[in-house]
């Protein structure tokens, strides 16, 4: 569910209290709560120079997407386009929860939702941050059922994707495991 849209102005709340919130052109990424309420919109740029590749628009929620939130094993991105493709590719098979950032941790939600689970299959971006984070925090909280899978290749699934990486079948191996 990602919409292209260009620069524009869009006006929130009553007739007479408006908001302006400037989103600049790019994929917006919408994020839903359990009741289906839009919660947040992230902006992944077309053109962001010397900026940030993704905006978040004024007033949207920093908690997790969680995707597929019954299952008994979890894929850790930290995109939502990276959750979509795992989700796309294996949803019958894991949940995906994307956590925006490396450094975000799960809210009350997501941590409850992943307390459940038998594995996490923790594939933060393969950068120095992602590697550090991968390991202490997760580790930790989460003990041996949290387990550092990054992509073979590439920083992210996206990126390992675009270069042939079968999804499905990475995932299947880490739940062999």
């Amino acid at each position: 569910m990602i919409a292209k849209v260009g620069a524009f102005p869009m006006n929130l709340g009553q007739r007479d209290n408006k908001k302006r919130i400037w989103i600049p052109p790019g994929h917006v990424i919408p994020c839903f709560d359990a009741g289906g309420h839009l919660i947040r919109l992230r902006v992944r740029r077309y053109d962001h120079g010397d900026g940030p590749p993704y905006i978040l628009v004024s007033g949207s929620a920093t908690v997790p997407m969680i995707l597929n939130d019954g299952k008994q094993a979890f894929v850790i991105v930290e995109s939502e386009l990276d959750s979509f493709l795992v989700f796309q590719e294996a949803k019958e098979l894991i949940g995906s929860m994307a956590l925006g950032s490396v450094t975000i941790r799960p809210d009350q939600n997501a941590y409850a939702i992943l307390s459940r689970a038998e594995t996490i299959l923790v594939s933060l971006d393969s950068d120095a941050a992602g590697t550090k984070e991968s390991w202490h925090f997760w580790h930790k909280t989460f003990g041996t059922k949290a387990k550092r899978w990054p992509v073979p290749f590439g920083k992210d699934p996206s990126e390992a994707w675009q270069k042939g990486l079968n999804i499905r079948a990475w995932i299947e191996a880490g739940l062999s495991e």
